[in-house]
Parts: structure tokens; C-alpha cells; sequence
């Protein structure tokens, strides 16, 4: 994870270097950039970094809600709907921010720091899933893999797995199991 950081932080270093960012910057005036969020946590544990893989700290919300607040226009969802039928103009640098599960931790965290940096949002909330224990099935085959106990894995079939025993195998694994998920035709 150290060095997934260290590389990112690397070429975006660079990009800035080079003038990239300010290239990129300048071109986007009238597009409208739209960020997609999916949690936002208090902190995100070194020991599981795969596991929060989709989310982001409180204090990295903050610093990326101050940055976009100077460099950006936060606009609505209304506003883009309005804009893509020739109803109203946008704004420079517009920016749509939202946030696609509707986990708990988007009422709890992020939106106290988007009303306080005055940034509208639309939340997605998976209404099936509100007041109870159920996990998005994504989250929960992933947390299964992730956490099996047992050394094997059974599989559709009835066909037995030997489940890897170091998180990266399983973390591949996972990933693996997921995309297989999401090809089978409905």
C-alpha cells in the first residue's frame, strides 16, 4: 500500500512538474467533473487497506472538499439536469460530487463536511438495505473471501478450494470472484 502511495504521489508530482495539471485544468472549463465517493471513514486501517479500498478518510474528505472549494464550482444534480437541457449555464470549472452507496458513514461523516464547505452532493441510497445488518453484495462476497477460516472454499459446484492463507492472495482472489459475479447473465 506504502508503495501504491509513494507511486501515485510520484506521478502526480510529475504531472504537476511537467504542467500537466494546469493543461488539464484550463481544458476542463466547461466540463463538468464528476467525483464519485463511495465511503467516507473515520480512518482507514494500514492492516486492511483493501477492505476500505473505496473510501476515504474524514481529514482526506476535508483537505479534498478545501481544494475543490478553491479550484472548482460545486454544482447540483438539479443544475447539470437543468444545464444538459439548455435551461441554465453553469458555472467555470463545475465539479458534481456524489456519493454511490448511501453507507451510513455518508450521513455521519460527509455530509456535516459538505454542508460546512457548502458543496452539494447526491447520495445514492440502496433503500433495501437501510435499517438492517445486510451488507451490499459486493462488500459481503469480499468480506467473506477476505475473512474465511477455514482452509477450504466451497464452490458453486460443491467442489472444494484451497483458500490461500496471505491477504494479497486472497485480496486477488476476491477481485476474481467479483468479476465472475458480475458477468453472470441475469
Amino acid at each position: 500500500n506504502r508503495m501504491n502511495t509513494a507511486g501515485k504521489n510520484a506521478i502526480y508530482a510529475a504531472a504537476a512538474g511537467f504542467g500537466l495539471n494546469r493543461y488539464l485544468h484550463a481544458r476542463a472549463k466547461r466540463q463538468v467533473l464528476v467525483l464519485c465517493y463511495h465511503g467516507v471513514v473515520s480512518h482507514r486501517p494500514p492492516a486492511a487497506p483493501y477492505e476500505f479500498r473505496n473510501a476515504v478518510s474524514i481529514a482526506e474528505f476535508q483537505v479534498q472538499l478545501e481544494h475543490l472549494t478553491r479550484s472548482f464550482h460545486p454544482v447540483s444534480a438539479t443544475d447539470v439536469l437543468l444545464w444538459m437541457k439548455g435551461r441554465m449555464s453553469l458555472p467555470d470549472w463545475p465539479v458534481l460530487v456524489t456519493l454511490d452507496d448511501g453507507y451510513r458513514n455518508n450521513y455521519e461523516h460527509a455530509a456535516p463536511l459538505l454542508k460546512r464547505y457548502g458543496v452539494p452532493a447526491l447520495i445514492a441510497i440502496s433503500t433495501g438495505y437501510m435499517g438492517t445488518p445486510r451488507l451490499l453484495w459486493p462488500d459481503a462476497v469480499m468480506l467473506r473471501i477476505l475473512r474465511w477460516r477455514e482452509r477450504w472454499f466451497p464452490l458453486p459446484d460443491a467442489s472444494p478450494f484451497a483458500m490461500p492463507e496471505d491477504y494479497p492472495a486472497r485480496v486477488a482472489l476476491s477481485r476474481k470472484i467479483l468479476q465472475w459475479c458480475k458477468a453472470v447473465p441475469v
